[in-house]
């Protein structure tokens, strides 16, 4: 595998996670309606009516990805230090996704499956197993599972050393009506100086924006997630 293909697939995966919403100016914020959403908690619906109230880590986590399994479908578009990925995501019991990145190389996840094309190659199924590209495949699947599935969202936004808080911010992002909370997560030996998680009504991310520090290197992640709810398609590759 070349270097850069596997820096290109690993660095947007685990962008994924440590991804955020964009700065805007202050705006006048506006109560938001309650959460109609029959699967969000009362707890959750409380925190919507009343978002000057801190949210306790754990709390967070858990709505945010029970509104992203309530909305279930959704384009994710990722930029990870200049490094662009996008596509289709479907969360159900697990994470669905098909993601082309910069260097047009791609992943296909279904279930427990998996594919990885690389820029300008066939496609490989994963394979613990396999030959040196299926066994290449899979690792890259290990990353993107466990750095961008529903539950990987869960575990960073509640690893929270700090409540999460509205900053008062609250606009249009995205074309959808959302506030922005800060929190302090901690993922593996990265610190972040900024995580911002703009929110609409619904606990469902519109934007996320991290700037993410490791073994001297910064690194910026601008994450936009747009059309929740709209038809997705996400199909397994024919393998040559």
């Amino acid at each position: 595998m070349r270097g850069r293909t596997f820096r290109t697939v690993a660095t947007a995966a685990a962008g994924a996670v440590l991804g955020a919403g964009l700065l805007v100016g202050p705006v006048q914020a506006q109560p938001a309606p309650p959460v109609q959403s029959a699967t969000q908690t009362t707890s959750c619906a409380d925190r919507t009516v009343n978002p000057r109230r801190p949210i306790p880590a754990k709390m967070f986590g858990r709505c945010v990805v029970r509104g992203m399994k309530a909305g279930r479908t959704v384009t994710v578009t990722t930029n990870h230090d200049g490094e662009v990925s996008k596509g289709p995501m479907r969360f159900t019991k697990v994470t669905d996704a098909s993601v082309t990145y910069a260097d047009s190389s791609r992943v296909v996840i279904l279930g427990d499956d998996a594919w990885w094309k690389e820029a300008g190659h066939g496609w490989a199924k994963a394979k613990a197993k396999g030959t040196q590209r299926e066994r290449q495949a899979y690792l890259i699947f290990v990353l993107w599972r466990a750095n961008s599935s529903a539950q990987a969202y869960r575990s960073m936004l509640a690893s929270s050393s700090t409540p999460w808080e509205w900053t008062g911010k609250a606009r249009k992002v995205n074309g959808v009506r959302a506030r922005e909370y800060t929190g302090t997560p901690a993922y593996a030996e990265t610190t972040f100086s900024t995580y911002r998680v703009w929110l609409d009504n619904s606990y469902r991310p519109v934007r996320i924006k991290t700037v993410g520090t490791a073994y001297g290197i910064t690194v910026k992640t601008t994450q936009d997630f747009r059309r929740w709810g709209k038809k997705v398609t996400i199909t397994a590759p024919k393998v040559s």
